[in-house]
């Protein structure tokens, strides 16, 4: 749909869809004669505009949504593809969470004093996973950590939050080649039933022929 309204504003504003290529010499000077309509467009109006052409601010993002999509790589359209069909399966309820686990995660709640310092002790790549599973955890979980946290004697507090970030870890690879075998899964699934909607449209073809 959005490719036939470009169209129509390109017919319509008599904007060029690629670039005009080099004249050959002895063609710089406009013709002596003006070129007459065809019979049969004579005394006819153009068609009027699509009625949900989208306003100018709406079709600008939609030309940079589409030009951001044509610079992205195979794979990278394929992660967004099995993203949009799983947000797609989502109910209104999961959607709503999953905005709010997102708002958090763009603004999260601070950590405890108690935990701060030891994340400080981390290495930084361990220190981005604790705040990922920071983040990931519930207020209720949160406090649960905190009372644990401040249970443990000073030095095994470092040895317990290793322990959980690796646990955290296997549970986030989990989770991906759980999503990436059902990604497969669908499409082995579609690829099936496309074939054999092809075969029967063969069979019914040659049937006819028949």
């Amino acid at each position: 749909m959005l490719w036939c309204r470009l169209i129509y504003i390109t017919c319509a504003f008599n904007l060029p869809l690629a670039a005009a290529p080099d004249q050959p010499p002895g063609l710089d000077s406009p013709p002596d004669e003006v070129p007459q309509l065809p019979e049969e467009l004579k005394g006819k109006t153009p068609p009027p505009p699509p009625t949900d052409l989208p306003d100018a601010e709406k079709l600008r993002a939609q030309l940079r949504m589409i030009e951001f999509l044509l610079n992205m790589p195979p794979e990278e359209l394929q992660r967004l593809r099995q993203s949009l069909e799983m947000i797609e399966r989502l109910s209104p309820e999961q959607r709503q969470a999953m905005r709010l686990k997102l708002a958090e995660m763009r603004s999260p709640a601070p950590m405890p004093p108690q935990i701060a310092i030891v994340v400080q002790e981390l290495h930084p790549a361990k220190q981005r996973r604790f705040t990922q599973w920071w983040v990931s955890l519930a207020t209720e979980q949160r406090k649960i950590m905190l009372e644990r946290m401040c249970q443990l004697p000073e030095p095994e507090r470092q040895e317990w939050v290793e322990e959980h970030l690796e646990l955290f870890e296997q549970h986030l690879r989990a989770k991906i080649e759980a999503m990436r075998q059902q990604a497969a899964q669908e499409a082995a699934a579609a690829a099936e039933a496309q074939h054999s909607a092809d075969s029967a449209r063969k069979g019914s073809t040659g049937e006819a022929e028949k």
